[in-house]
């Protein structure tokens, strides 16, 4: 280790190194800047400052503002951010409030200096998203100057810097910091370099203020993201490589039963606050908030291979230094075992949580895998160990190799900035056919992944790629059996027989049918018809038809129905609807979808002809 040798050298190089790193990401930012910072997860995870401090409803239980600021600011195209409790009728913010303790101190200077400078005072208007975006960009260069000093303690200067320059600009790093420096990544990366940095420290000097660092930063980057606590093996397992040592260890931190005592408090109250809120909403200390069953971990069956290797948006695809830098732990186990297992397991447990969760490739919001980023101050310690071998032996080679993958994730990052490299849809086809490229080749839309939307607007696009097949037809001949249904006998569409819905057939059951049963696809579409016949004095909307998927016991995801508003209902005459639906990412390909009609006015109405039928992709 040569961080000591001559110090303020050292300390001159690491000063230029950020502050070189710092402008260009500045600048980036500056040519590349995000117009709406201030939503969709963000707004999530910001809710809890200005329903606390500014409209003093934090379970939103008037959201007559809410509902204005989404109007206004367009912060998301759906509030799929908050949750309903069953029992209190609170409304629960989904994500915990970690990221708006790291908002707090930028959040109160704008509310401060909005009336100084005309902004309104509503926690949304320009000079809060400057700020709380200039903040946290301040906060991401605190990570920055950690990490390098956390590089020159095991390094000497050019391994340190080069390692530092490739983990910020040849990693999705740098996607994040510019484009979304306000999700949770980025401040997890910076709070993760202070943990290690202080967890060095501790072991150094076995200093308890060190410890008390390290407390508070686990408990609030656990805070964050809950999923986090991983980090707690970074200080546990550090330095240790047999029991005799982290035996020493346990027995060190109860030498002053007091001080250990605030250790645990300082990791406590960050989490303490967090179920003081869920308390005071729920009844409850802990609550899970991620309440739709389309989205969830999945630890049996979780989705690794997809997550490393896809085209998709795999990390190992699209940041091929962290393949290097796993490879590279060969190395640390060889120069220094006595921090492999501190790197190793918390590594190891990251990339199996992460790619546990359903959503696997974690949405458009990020070029490669935006979830894992948390571990690149471990990796870039293995990386380190791994450069300094391979410039030991091929320096020109590995020199010529290492730019090559930093140009390329540069270029692929405007690529994805640009639309050139698709954010959640790309396969292998398609990325051949758009490496490389400044331009989006026309044909390459037919080669990606169906393209889904976030709202109910999905319609059918090249319907000669698809083969439909019939599953369900209903001509109401006879009364349906299962069920007491009231049967016409004197009205259809095409013949005397129908049937009746009405307060007495609320629901008429269609189909209910497992996913892998359809097709082994990646999806397929449900294309549902019914006619209906509207008396006269009707005064409500027709029936609808309601498709969705479920997932386990009243798991139900992806609900959709259609219907016909009452001023598009054609009196004493038959009434057709169609409705095409795209089926989910299912949780699992188990997972049943079922169709069926619902009428909740309870006026009479006739219907006939209902009619399922699913359209899957040749290819």
């Amino acid at each position: 280790m040569n961080f000591n040798n001559n110090p303020k050298h050292i300390h001159k190089q690491i000063k230029f190194t950020v502050l070189f790193t710092a402008l260009v990401l500045l600048l980036l930012k500056l040519i590349y800047p995000e117009p709406n910072v201030l939503s969709w997860d963000v707004f999530g995870y910001y809710l809890y400052l200005p329903a606390k401090f500014i409209y003093h409803d934090p379970y939103l239980l008037n959201q007559d503002w809410l509902n204005q600021i989404v109007a206004q600011y367009e912060s998301t195209a759906t509030l799929y951010q908050i949750n309903q409790h069953p029992e209190t009728g609170n409304w629960i913010i989904k994500y915990s409030a970690g990221m708006s303790f790291l908002y707090a101190p930028f959040f109160f200077i704008a509310h401060w200096l909005a009336p100084v400078l005309n902004y309104k005072q509503d926690g949304f208007s320009a000079i809060y998203r400057v700020m709380i975006e200039g903040g946290m960009y301040l906060f991401s260069l605190i990570g920055l100057y950690y990490l390098l000093k956390i590089l020159f303690t095991f390094f000497e200067s050019k391994i340190a810097i080069i390692t530092f320059l490739l983990i910020v600009f040849a990693t999705n790093y740098m996607q994040l910091t510019v484009q979304y420096s306000l999700l949770t990544h980025v401040p997890i990366f910076t709070l993760y370099t202070v943990l290690i940095y202080y967890t060095i420290q501790w072991d150094k000097n076995k200093q308890w203020k060190n410890l008390f660092v390290i407390a508070f930063s686990c408990g609030l980057i656990t805070l964050i993201r809950p999923n986090e606590i991983i980090c707690i093996f970074i200080p546990l397992l550090w330095n240790i490589n047999k029991i005799g040592s982290l035996n020493a260890k346990v027995k060190w931190l109860f030498t002053s039963f007091p001080k250990l005592m605030l250790s645990l408090f300082l990791f406590a109250i960050p989490i303490l606050i967090q179920m003081w809120y869920w308390k005071k909403g729920t009844n409850h200390w802990l609550y899970y908030s991620y309440q739709n069953p389309g989205e969830g971990f999945d630890f049996l069956t979780p989705y690794t291979s997809q997550f490393l290797f896809s085209f998709r948006k795999g990390w190992f695809v699209y940041t091929p230094l962290a393949f290097i830098a796993i490879l590279s732990l060969v190395n640390v186990y060889r120069k220094n075992k006595s921090i492999f297992w501190a790197i190793l397991i918390p590594s190891v447990l990251a990339v199996y949580i992460v790619s546990s969760w359903s959503c696997w490739w974690y949405a458009g919001g990020s070029y490669s895998q935006r979830a894992i980023l948390s571990i690149y101050p471990l990796l870039a310690i293995s990386l380190g160990y791994g450069l300094n071998s391979l410039f030991s032996k091929f320096k020109v080679v590995s020199s010529i190799a290492f730019m090559l993958l930093l140009l390329l994730n540069i270029f692929q990052a405007w690529q994805f900035k640009y639309d050139i490299l698709d954010h959640e849809r790309m396969t292998f086809t398609a990325y051949k056919k758009i490496f490389l490229k400044t331009v989006k080749p026309a044909d390459t839309e037919k080669l990606m992944l169906v393209n889904r939307s976030a709202d109910e607007n999905e319609p059918l696009i090249n319907p000669e790629n698809y083969q439909e097949k019939t599953i369900a037809s209903f001509q109401y001949k006879t009364p349906p059996k299962g069920k007491e249904y009231v049967h016409c006998n004197i009205l259809g569409k095409d013949d005397s027989l129908s049937l009746v819905m009405n307060e007495t057939n609320e629901f008429v059951d269609g189909v209910t049918q497992q996913y892998f049963k359809i097709t082994n696809k990646d999806h397929f579409w449900i294309k549902v018809g019914v006619d209906i016949f509207i008396p006269e004095n009707f005064t409500a909307e027709s029936p609808r038809i309601v498709t969705h998927f479920n997932h386990g016991e009243n798991g139900t995801y992806k609900y959709r129905n259609k219907y016909l508003l009452k001023d598009d209902l054609k009196i004493n005459q038959w009434n057709h609807i169609e409705y095409y639906y795209l089926t989910p990412e299912v949780r699992s390909v188990k997972d049943n979808f079922s169709v069926y009609l619902w009428h909740p006015s309870k006026e009479k109405v006739y219907i006939d002809n209902f009619n399922i039928s699913v359209l899957t992709p040749f290819n």
